[in-house]
Protein backbone atom coordinates (compact mmCIF):
# COMPACT_ATOMS: atom_id res chain seq x y z
CA UNK A 1 0.00 0.00 0.00
CA UNK A 2 1.30 3.43 -0.92
CA UNK A 3 -0.02 6.97 -0.62
CA UNK A 4 -0.35 8.72 -3.96
CA UNK A 5 1.58 12.01 -4.07
CA UNK A 6 -0.39 15.08 -5.07
CA UNK A 7 0.54 16.39 -8.51
CA UNK A 8 0.34 20.05 -9.50
CA UNK A 9 -2.86 19.68 -11.53
CA UNK A 10 -4.75 18.01 -8.68
CA UNK A 11 -3.38 20.57 -6.23
CA UNK A 12 -4.52 23.45 -8.45
CA UNK A 13 -8.05 22.03 -8.78
CA UNK A 14 -8.26 21.51 -5.01
CA UNK A 15 -7.21 25.14 -4.51
CA UNK A 16 -10.10 26.23 -6.71
CA UNK A 17 -12.51 23.99 -4.83
CA UNK A 18 -11.36 25.24 -1.43
CA UNK A 19 -12.06 28.90 -2.06
CA UNK A 20 -15.18 28.27 -4.14
CA UNK A 21 -16.62 26.04 -1.39
CA UNK A 22 -15.90 28.71 1.24
CA UNK A 23 -17.52 31.35 -0.99
CA UNK A 24 -20.62 29.21 -1.53
CA UNK A 25 -21.03 28.94 2.25
CA UNK A 26 -20.83 32.76 2.41
CA UNK A 27 -23.45 33.06 -0.35
CA UNK A 28 -25.74 30.66 1.50
CA UNK A 29 -25.53 32.61 4.76
CA UNK A 30 -25.96 35.97 3.00
CA UNK A 31 -29.02 34.65 1.17
CA UNK A 32 -30.55 33.29 4.38
CA UNK A 33 -30.21 36.66 6.11
CA UNK A 34 -31.05 39.04 3.24
CA UNK A 35 -33.87 37.42 1.27
CA UNK A 36 -37.06 35.55 2.01
CA UNK A 37 -37.16 31.86 1.15
CA UNK A 38 -38.35 30.87 -2.31
CA UNK A 39 -41.72 29.80 -0.90
CA UNK A 40 -42.14 33.23 0.74
CA UNK A 41 -41.02 35.20 -2.33
CA UNK A 42 -43.91 36.66 -4.38
CA UNK A 43 -44.42 35.08 -7.81
CA UNK A 44 -43.68 38.34 -9.66
CA UNK A 45 -40.28 38.61 -7.92
CA UNK A 46 -39.04 35.23 -9.11
CA UNK A 47 -37.00 36.54 -12.03
CA UNK A 48 -34.41 34.47 -13.88
CA UNK A 49 -31.57 36.30 -12.12
CA UNK A 50 -33.15 35.69 -8.72
CA UNK A 51 -33.77 32.01 -9.49
CA UNK A 52 -30.13 31.61 -10.54
CA UNK A 53 -29.01 33.30 -7.33
CA UNK A 54 -31.20 30.99 -5.26
CA UNK A 55 -29.82 27.94 -7.06
CA UNK A 56 -26.19 28.86 -6.41
CA UNK A 57 -26.67 30.21 -2.90
CA UNK A 58 -28.45 27.16 -1.52
CA UNK A 59 -25.52 24.73 -1.73
CA UNK A 60 -23.81 25.54 1.57
CA UNK A 61 -24.22 22.01 2.92
CA UNK A 62 -22.62 20.46 -0.17
CA UNK A 63 -19.78 23.00 0.06
CA UNK A 64 -18.98 21.87 3.62
CA UNK A 65 -19.05 18.24 2.46
CA UNK A 66 -16.46 19.14 -0.18
CA UNK A 67 -14.34 20.58 2.65
CA UNK A 68 -14.60 17.31 4.58
CA UNK A 69 -13.44 15.25 1.59
CA UNK A 70 -10.56 17.63 0.82
CA UNK A 71 -9.50 17.66 4.48
CA UNK A 72 -9.47 13.87 4.64
CA UNK A 73 -7.56 13.74 1.36
CA UNK A 74 -4.87 16.18 2.50
CA UNK A 75 -4.64 15.91 6.29
CA UNK A 76 -5.56 12.25 6.62
CA UNK A 77 -3.50 11.39 3.57
CA UNK A 78 -0.40 13.10 4.98
CA UNK A 79 -0.76 11.28 8.33
CA UNK A 80 -1.25 7.97 6.54
CA UNK A 81 1.82 8.61 4.37
CA UNK A 82 3.93 9.17 7.50
CA UNK A 83 2.57 5.99 9.09
CA UNK A 84 3.25 3.84 6.01
CA UNK A 85 6.74 5.31 5.64
CA UNK A 86 7.87 5.08 9.28
CA UNK A 87 5.50 2.52 10.78
CA UNK A 88 4.46 5.19 13.29
CA UNK A 89 3.46 8.84 13.50
CA UNK A 90 4.79 11.59 15.75
CA UNK A 91 1.47 12.22 17.46
CA UNK A 92 2.55 15.34 19.33
CA UNK A 93 3.85 17.00 16.16
CA UNK A 94 0.69 15.99 14.30
CA UNK A 95 -1.61 17.45 16.95
CA UNK A 96 0.48 20.62 17.34
CA UNK A 97 0.24 21.22 13.59
CA UNK A 98 -3.51 20.73 13.66
CA UNK A 99 -4.01 22.94 16.72
CA UNK A 100 -1.83 25.68 15.24
CA UNK A 101 -3.87 25.51 12.06
CA UNK A 102 -7.23 25.67 13.86
CA UNK A 103 -6.56 28.04 16.75
CA UNK A 104 -4.69 30.71 14.82
CA UNK A 105 -8.02 31.49 13.15
CA UNK A 106 -10.56 30.24 15.68
CA UNK A 107 -9.59 32.41 18.66
CA UNK A 108 -9.67 35.70 16.68
CA UNK A 109 -12.92 34.54 15.06
CA UNK A 110 -14.50 34.07 18.49
CA UNK A 111 -13.21 37.33 20.01
CA UNK A 112 -13.76 39.65 17.05
CA UNK A 113 -17.02 37.92 16.17
CA UNK A 114 -18.33 38.58 19.69
CA UNK A 115 -17.39 42.27 19.43
CA UNK A 116 -19.18 42.56 16.07
CA UNK A 117 -22.24 40.82 17.50
CA UNK A 118 -22.41 43.13 20.52
CA UNK A 119 -22.04 46.31 18.47
CA UNK A 120 -24.38 45.06 15.74
CA UNK A 121 -27.08 44.11 18.25
CA UNK A 122 -26.93 47.60 19.79
CA UNK A 123 -27.27 49.18 16.35
CA UNK A 124 -30.32 47.08 15.56
CA UNK A 125 -31.81 47.45 19.01
CA UNK A 126 -31.40 43.74 19.63
CA UNK A 127 -34.12 43.02 17.09
CA UNK A 128 -34.27 40.75 14.07
CA UNK A 129 -31.85 37.83 14.01
CA UNK A 130 -29.76 39.13 16.91
CA UNK A 131 -32.69 38.62 19.26
CA UNK A 132 -32.26 34.85 18.93
CA UNK A 133 -28.47 34.81 19.11
CA UNK A 134 -27.34 37.04 21.98
CA UNK A 135 -27.98 34.34 24.56
CA UNK A 136 -25.24 32.33 22.82
CA UNK A 137 -22.66 34.97 23.82
CA UNK A 138 -21.69 33.42 27.14
CA UNK A 139 -18.42 32.48 28.80
CA UNK A 140 -19.47 28.82 28.64
CA UNK A 141 -20.26 29.24 24.95
CA UNK A 142 -16.87 30.85 24.28
CA UNK A 143 -14.85 28.09 25.93
CA UNK A 144 -17.17 25.40 24.63
CA UNK A 145 -16.50 26.56 21.07
CA UNK A 146 -12.82 26.99 21.84
CA UNK A 147 -12.63 23.31 22.80
CA UNK A 148 -14.87 22.15 19.93
CA UNK A 149 -17.92 21.24 21.97
CA UNK A 150 -20.39 23.26 19.89
CA UNK A 151 -23.46 21.23 19.00
CA UNK A 152 -22.44 18.69 21.66
CA UNK A 153 -22.75 20.63 24.93
CA UNK A 154 -23.07 24.25 23.78
CA UNK A 155 -24.46 26.23 20.84
CA UNK A 156 -22.25 27.82 18.22
CA UNK A 157 -20.90 31.09 19.66
CA UNK A 158 -22.95 34.19 18.89
CA UNK A 159 -24.07 34.42 15.28
CA UNK A 160 -21.17 32.36 13.96
CA UNK A 161 -23.16 29.32 12.86
CA UNK A 162 -20.38 28.25 10.49
CA UNK A 163 -18.29 27.05 13.45
CA UNK A 164 -20.34 23.85 13.69
CA UNK A 165 -18.11 22.05 11.20
CA UNK A 166 -14.92 22.80 13.16
CA UNK A 167 -16.15 20.36 15.81
CA UNK A 168 -16.29 17.70 13.10
CA UNK A 169 -12.86 18.56 11.75
CA UNK A 170 -11.22 18.58 15.18
CA UNK A 171 -12.54 15.18 16.20
CA UNK A 172 -11.70 13.69 12.79
CA UNK A 173 -8.13 14.96 13.23
CA UNK A 174 -7.88 13.50 16.72
CA UNK A 175 -9.37 10.12 15.82
CA UNK A 176 -7.17 9.77 12.74
CA UNK A 177 -4.00 10.58 14.67
CA UNK A 178 -4.82 8.40 17.68
CA UNK A 179 -5.88 5.44 15.51
CA UNK A 180 -2.66 5.46 13.46
CA UNK A 181 -0.58 5.99 16.61
CA UNK A 182 -2.29 2.99 18.24
CA UNK A 183 -1.53 0.76 15.26
CA UNK A 184 2.22 1.34 15.51
CA UNK A 185 4.31 -1.73 16.26
CA UNK A 186 6.05 0.39 18.91
CA UNK A 187 2.94 0.52 21.12
CA UNK A 188 2.73 -1.88 24.03
CA UNK A 189 -0.53 -3.89 24.38
CA UNK A 190 -1.70 -1.87 27.39
CA UNK A 191 -1.00 1.40 25.55
CA UNK A 192 -2.89 0.16 22.53
CA UNK A 193 -5.83 -0.86 24.70
CA UNK A 194 -5.93 2.57 26.32
CA UNK A 195 -5.81 4.34 22.95
CA UNK A 196 -8.65 2.25 21.56
CA UNK A 197 -10.63 2.95 24.73
CA UNK A 198 -10.05 6.67 24.07
CA UNK A 199 -11.34 6.25 20.52
CA UNK A 200 -14.40 4.47 21.89
CA UNK A 201 -15.06 7.33 24.30
CA UNK A 202 -14.75 9.92 21.54
CA UNK A 203 -17.06 7.88 19.32
CA UNK A 204 -19.65 7.80 22.08
CA UNK A 205 -19.32 11.57 22.60
CA UNK A 206 -19.84 12.49 18.96
CA UNK A 207 -22.42 9.81 18.10
CA UNK A 208 -24.42 9.83 15.88
CA UNK A 209 -24.15 12.77 13.48
CA UNK A 210 -20.52 13.84 13.82
CA UNK A 211 -19.33 10.24 13.81
CA UNK A 212 -21.51 9.32 10.83
CA UNK A 213 -20.28 12.23 8.73
CA UNK A 214 -16.72 11.18 9.55
CA UNK A 215 -17.13 8.52 6.87
CA UNK A 216 -17.07 11.34 4.30
CA UNK A 217 -13.75 12.53 5.73
CA UNK A 218 -12.44 8.95 5.57
CA UNK A 219 -13.56 8.77 1.94
CA UNK A 220 -11.11 11.55 1.11
CA UNK A 221 -8.36 9.82 3.07
CA UNK A 222 -9.05 6.51 1.30
CA UNK A 223 -8.63 8.16 -2.11
CA UNK A 224 -4.91 8.58 -1.39
CA UNK A 225 -4.31 4.82 -1.19
CA UNK A 226 -6.93 3.31 -3.51
CA UNK A 227 -5.47 1.77 -6.70
CA UNK A 228 -7.20 3.85 -9.36
CA UNK A 229 -6.83 2.09 -12.69
CA UNK A 230 -10.10 2.89 -14.45
CA UNK A 231 -11.76 6.23 -13.80
CA UNK A 232 -13.95 8.66 -15.67
CA UNK A 233 -12.25 11.15 -17.99
CA UNK A 234 -11.63 14.39 -16.09
CA UNK A 235 -14.18 16.37 -18.10
CA UNK A 236 -16.84 13.70 -17.56
CA UNK A 237 -16.03 13.54 -13.83
CA UNK A 238 -16.37 17.31 -13.53
CA UNK A 239 -19.65 17.17 -15.46
CA UNK A 240 -21.19 14.47 -13.27
CA UNK A 241 -20.20 16.45 -10.15
CA UNK A 242 -22.00 19.57 -11.40
CA UNK A 243 -25.04 17.51 -12.44
CA UNK A 244 -25.15 15.85 -9.00
CA UNK A 245 -25.13 19.25 -7.31
CA UNK A 246 -27.90 20.44 -9.63
CA UNK A 247 -30.04 17.36 -8.93
CA UNK A 248 -29.56 17.82 -5.18
CA UNK A 249 -30.58 21.45 -5.42
CA UNK A 250 -33.66 20.86 -7.57
CA UNK A 251 -35.04 17.69 -5.99
CA UNK A 252 -33.73 17.62 -2.43
CA UNK A 253 -34.62 20.81 -0.59
CA UNK A 254 -34.08 20.98 3.16
CA UNK A 255 -37.62 19.74 3.79
CA UNK A 256 -36.44 16.41 2.38
CA UNK A 257 -33.55 16.27 4.86
CA UNK A 258 -35.41 16.45 8.13
CA UNK A 259 -34.03 13.09 9.26
CA UNK A 260 -30.37 12.32 9.85
CA UNK A 261 -30.52 9.42 7.38
CA UNK A 262 -31.89 11.59 4.56
CA UNK A 263 -29.38 14.36 5.29
CA UNK A 264 -26.53 11.87 5.31
CA UNK A 265 -27.58 10.19 2.06
CA UNK A 266 -27.72 13.53 0.23
CA UNK A 267 -24.32 14.49 1.68
CA UNK A 268 -22.90 11.08 0.76
CA UNK A 269 -24.04 11.58 -2.85
CA UNK A 270 -22.20 14.92 -2.98
CA UNK A 271 -19.09 13.41 -1.37
CA UNK A 272 -18.95 10.40 -3.71
CA UNK A 273 -19.54 12.61 -6.74
CA UNK A 274 -16.72 14.98 -5.75
CA UNK A 275 -14.47 12.01 -4.94
CA UNK A 276 -14.95 10.71 -8.48
CA UNK A 277 -13.58 14.01 -9.75
CA UNK A 278 -10.57 13.84 -7.43
CA UNK A 279 -9.99 10.20 -8.41
CA UNK A 280 -9.99 11.12 -12.12
CA UNK A 281 -7.37 13.79 -11.48
CA UNK A 282 -5.27 11.50 -9.29
CA UNK A 283 -5.31 8.72 -11.89
CA UNK A 284 -3.83 11.12 -14.47
CA UNK A 285 -1.09 12.98 -12.60
CA UNK A 286 0.45 15.95 -14.36
CA UNK A 287 2.94 18.57 -13.24
CA UNK A 288 2.57 20.50 -16.48
CA UNK A 289 0.66 23.69 -15.69
CA UNK A 290 -0.20 24.02 -19.38
CA UNK A 291 -2.46 20.98 -19.02
CA UNK A 292 -4.81 23.14 -16.97
CA UNK A 293 -7.36 25.63 -18.31
CA UNK A 294 -6.16 29.22 -17.85
CA UNK A 295 -8.97 29.89 -15.41
CA UNK A 296 -7.81 27.05 -13.12
CA UNK A 297 -4.12 27.95 -13.17
CA UNK A 298 -4.74 31.66 -12.59
CA UNK A 299 -2.72 32.95 -9.57
CA UNK A 300 -5.92 34.24 -7.96
CA UNK A 301 -6.95 30.68 -7.10
CA UNK A 302 -3.90 30.06 -4.91
CA UNK A 303 -4.32 33.52 -3.37
CA UNK A 304 -7.99 32.91 -2.51
CA UNK A 305 -7.39 29.33 -1.34
CA UNK A 306 -4.81 30.54 1.18
CA UNK A 307 -7.44 32.45 3.16
CA UNK A 308 -10.41 30.16 2.50
CA UNK A 309 -10.36 28.85 6.09
CA UNK A 310 -10.38 32.39 7.48
CA UNK A 311 -13.18 33.30 5.08
CA UNK A 312 -15.22 30.35 6.30
CA UNK A 313 -14.61 30.86 10.02
CA UNK A 314 -15.00 34.65 10.24
CA UNK A 315 -17.60 35.75 7.68
CA UNK A 316 -20.91 35.25 9.51
CA UNK A 317 -20.57 37.84 12.33
CA UNK A 318 -19.23 40.36 9.80
CA UNK A 319 -22.19 39.76 7.48
CA UNK A 320 -24.58 40.26 10.40
CA UNK A 321 -22.80 43.44 11.46
CA UNK A 322 -22.89 44.96 7.97
CA UNK A 323 -26.59 44.13 7.64
CA UNK A 324 -27.28 45.73 11.05
CA UNK A 325 -25.52 48.90 9.90
CA UNK A 326 -27.34 48.82 6.56
CA UNK A 327 -30.74 48.41 8.17
CA UNK A 328 -30.05 51.18 10.68
CA UNK A 329 -28.82 53.66 8.07
CA UNK A 330 -30.76 52.71 4.93
CA UNK A 331 -33.64 50.48 6.04
CA UNK A 332 -32.30 47.52 4.03
CA UNK A 333 -30.94 44.43 5.74
CA UNK A 334 -32.79 41.49 7.22
CA UNK A 335 -34.96 39.08 5.25
CA UNK A 336 -36.78 41.17 2.68
CA UNK A 337 -38.62 40.34 -0.53
CA UNK A 338 -36.59 40.61 -3.72
CA UNK A 339 -37.90 43.47 -5.87
CA UNK A 340 -35.20 44.18 -8.43
CA UNK A 341 -31.66 43.73 -9.71
CA UNK A 342 -30.32 46.53 -7.51
CA UNK A 343 -30.63 44.24 -4.48
CA UNK A 344 -28.40 41.62 -6.05
CA UNK A 345 -25.94 44.44 -6.73
CA UNK A 346 -25.92 45.32 -3.03
CA UNK A 347 -25.46 41.66 -2.16
CA UNK A 348 -22.47 41.48 -4.53
CA UNK A 349 -20.98 44.54 -2.81
CA UNK A 350 -21.51 42.86 0.55
CA UNK A 351 -19.76 39.68 -0.63
CA UNK A 352 -16.77 41.67 -1.91
CA UNK A 353 -16.52 43.42 1.46
CA UNK A 354 -16.62 40.03 3.20
CA UNK A 355 -13.75 38.80 1.02
CA UNK A 356 -11.68 41.90 1.84
CA UNK A 357 -12.43 41.52 5.55
CA UNK A 358 -11.40 37.85 5.48
CA UNK A 359 -8.19 38.67 3.63
CA UNK A 360 -7.27 41.29 6.24
CA UNK A 361 -8.03 38.78 8.99
CA UNK A 362 -5.81 36.27 7.18
CA UNK A 363 -2.94 38.75 7.07
CA UNK A 364 -3.34 39.52 10.76
CA UNK A 365 -3.70 35.95 12.02
CA UNK A 366 -3.73 32.91 9.72
CA UNK A 367 -0.59 33.97 7.88
CA UNK A 368 1.25 33.53 11.21
CA UNK A 369 0.29 29.86 11.58
CA UNK A 370 3.84 28.64 11.08
CA UNK A 371 5.10 30.92 13.86
CA UNK A 372 2.34 29.69 16.15
CA UNK A 373 3.37 26.10 15.44
CA UNK A 374 7.00 26.94 16.18
CA UNK A 375 5.91 28.47 19.49
CA UNK A 376 3.82 25.41 20.35
CA UNK A 377 6.83 23.21 19.68
CA UNK A 378 9.13 25.37 21.77
CA UNK A 379 6.70 25.15 24.69
CA UNK A 380 6.47 21.38 24.31
CA UNK A 381 10.24 21.00 24.04
CA UNK A 382 10.70 23.18 27.12
CA UNK A 383 8.34 20.99 29.12
CA UNK A 384 10.10 17.86 27.92
CA UNK A 385 13.47 19.31 28.91
CA UNK A 386 12.36 19.28 32.54
CA UNK A 387 12.08 15.53 32.44
CA UNK A 388 14.99 14.56 30.20
CA UNK A 389 17.84 16.23 28.31
CA UNK A 390 16.63 18.33 25.41
CA UNK A 391 16.75 16.63 22.05
CA UNK A 392 16.21 18.78 19.01
CA UNK A 393 13.39 17.59 16.77
CA UNK A 394 14.36 17.99 13.14
CA UNK A 395 10.92 17.13 11.82
CA UNK A 396 9.99 19.61 9.07
CA UNK A 397 7.38 22.22 9.85
CA UNK A 398 5.08 20.99 7.12
CA UNK A 399 2.21 22.72 5.38
CA UNK A 400 -0.75 24.43 7.00
CA UNK A 401 -3.08 25.14 4.08
CA UNK A 402 -4.75 21.73 3.99
CA UNK A 403 -8.32 22.93 4.53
Amino acid sequence: MRVTPIDERTSAVLDVMRWVAALVVVLTHVNDQVFLSMAETPEESRTLAFMAWKLISASGNEAVIVFFVISGYLVGGAALAEFLRDGDIKLSNYMLRRCARLYTVLIPALVIGALLDIVGSHLSGGESVYADRLHHLTVAGFFGNMFYLQNIFVETFGTNDALWSLTNEFFYYVMCGVFLYALSKNRRPLQRLGLFALLGGISWLIFPKILLFGTLWLLGMALRVLPLRRTLPIAAAAGQFLITLLVIRVFFEWEWRDTLTAHYMVSLAAAVSFSLLVASLQARPSNDSRALPKLVRHPFNKFAADFSYTLYATHFPFVMFVLAVSETLFGWGWRSAYTGGWELGLVLLLIVSVMVYAWLMFLAFESRTRKVYEWFRSVRDGLQAWRRPARRNSEPLGQFNEI
